[in-house]
């Protein structure tokens, strides 16, 4: 999430003549900091809840992305619709102050794990009998 945060920051100082290959890192360290997010999220849901209800927690934090995919679209969609240039690098600023909300809120979640006996079996341990 640094790093998502680092992007954004980065994307802050946007202005309409910042160059084009500065425009392109800016958006490869944003893009490679969201893009570890979505399965730590999977996984930390996967492992707070009983194995029966895996499939569940997979649905709810797919269906939460995807709103807030959404709804982050058409926010920004609002905000940068009158005047691109000019405003574009005080959206990212604004949006910066949630990331790190959003990273310290994850750091303090409590930490469980699953119980050995609970772990999910694979499909080759699943098809060979328990002696």
């Amino acid at each position: 999430m640094a790093l998502n945060v680092a992007g954004l920051l980065l994307l802050s100082t946007l202005a309409p003549g910042t160059a084009q290959l500065a425009l392109i890192g800016y958006f490869a360290v944003t893009g490679v900091g969201i893009g570890m997010v979505p399965m730590v999220a999977l996984t930390a849901a996967q492992n707070a809840v009983p194995a029966a209800d895996i499939g569940a927690a997979s649905a709810v934090v797919t269906f939460a992305r995807s709103i807030g995919a959404a709804f982050g679209v058409a926010v920004f969609g609002t905000l940068l619709g009158e005047d691109v240039a000019g405003h574009i690098g005080g959206a990212f600023l604004a949006i910066t102050p949630l990331v790190v909300l959003g990273t310290v809120l994850a750091t303090l979640l409590k930490r469980t794990s699953r119980p050995p006996s609970a772990q999910p079996r694979s499909a080759a341990a699943a098809s060979i009998p328990a002696s």
